[in-house]
């Protein structure tokens, strides 16, 4: 899907949601570090919500659409993940844009929640903050 954007980005500081049932989560920018809390996110995602997010069945994450997925500049390319608020609690979102280098106002964004937190609004919250961004 492609949407208009803003030209200039708002701050990168990570913030905290409460979500529904009383816990909180962090929503931060992707880190280089973040390679294989991405593969275990993405491992756990049904094939439905494979579906969804890549727009066919992809079963498993070749390495180069791993470092594809994971190696973002942070401006043209922009991702953030959404983490529980407990130490070494998987990723529960992913949700990111691409710019056009030629209209850098102009970008195509994906998002993905893990299926035990989908139909809980995360996904309306990670588009309404990728479309402030």
């Amino acid at each position: 899907m492609t949407t208009v954007l803003q030209p200039r980005l708002r701050s990168a500081a990570p913030c905290d949601w409460p979500l529904p049932g009383g816990s909180w989560a962090t929503l931060r920018l992707l880190a280089p570090g973040d390679v294989d809390a991405e593969r275990v996110f993405f491992n756990g995602l049904s094939l439905d919500a494979r579906h969804q997010r890549f727009h066919f069945g992809l079963r498993e994450l070749s390495p180069a659409l791993l470092r594809l997925l994971t190696d973002v500049d942070q401006r043209l390319h922009r991702a953030w993940v959404l983490a529980l608020c407990i130490p070494g609690q998987p990723l529960i979102a992913d949700a990111r844009f691409v710019a056009d280098p030629s209209q850098p106002e102009v970008a195509e964004f994906a998002l993905a929640v893990a299926d035990a937190w989908q139909g809980r609004g995360l996904g309306r919250r990670l588009t309404a903050h990728l479309i402030a961004e």
